[in-house]
């Protein structure tokens, strides 16, 4: 997938073990411009191995060789339920640039979905490395029942610039319920 415009996928359920989202599973070195998912998104767990990388809008996001992802004008609605999953969230559950000076983008983006995941479980994202985060915004319930969870991050890889980024959520764990863990 390359530069994707206007995208949309309403009410649409997806079920997923692996890089699982309500739009499309891994955009690594793309870009996505005014892009939405309502649908809810759920794992599918045999119990051989680990869910990884489930989101409302894409299961992970971020470089193929140098060239880094960017995400802008987009959002996600639908919940997100991965009990036995890792890198869990409303938008992305993992995104990542190259390093402190080929960051990948996320910007006006927001998801409002509640997320349920075990660890690495944030409103907006499940784990994020080297991105610039500005004009984002993170609601919905957030329960994990492992370690990592955050009201706008489930967890910080460093070389993160965060703008005008917001959340209006609270992990249910005695884990950091500030904007990550």
């Amino acid at each position: 997938v390359t530069g994707v415009q206007t995208c949309a996928l309403p009410i649409c359920a997806v079920s997923a073990k692996y890089n699982g989202g309500g739009l499309g599973g891994d955009i690594s070195g793309s870009t996505l411009f005014r892009t939405y998912a309502t649908g809810n998104v759920t794992e599918i767990n045999d119990l051989s191995t680990t869910v990884q990388l489930m989101a409302g809008l894409l299961g992970g996001a971020g470089r193929n060789g140098s060239t880094v992802s960017s995400v802008s004008q987009s959002y996600a609605t639908g919940n997100v339920s991965a009990p036995n999953g890792n890198y869990v969230a409303g938008l992305i559950g993992r995104s990542s640039g190259e390093n402190a000076s080929n960051l990948m983008t996320l910007q006006n983006t927001f998801a409002s979905g509640n997320v349920n995941g075990k660890w690495q479980v944030g409103s907006l994202l499940g784990e994020a490395t080297a991105m610039n985060i500005i004009n984002s915004y993170g609601a919905g319930t957030i329960s994990h029942s492992g370690g990592a969870g955050g009201g706008l991050l489930g967890q910080s890889g460093g070389n993160l610039n965060i703008t005008n980024t917001y959340w209006n959520s609270t992990p249910n764990s005695s884990y950091l319920p500030g904007a990550y863990g």
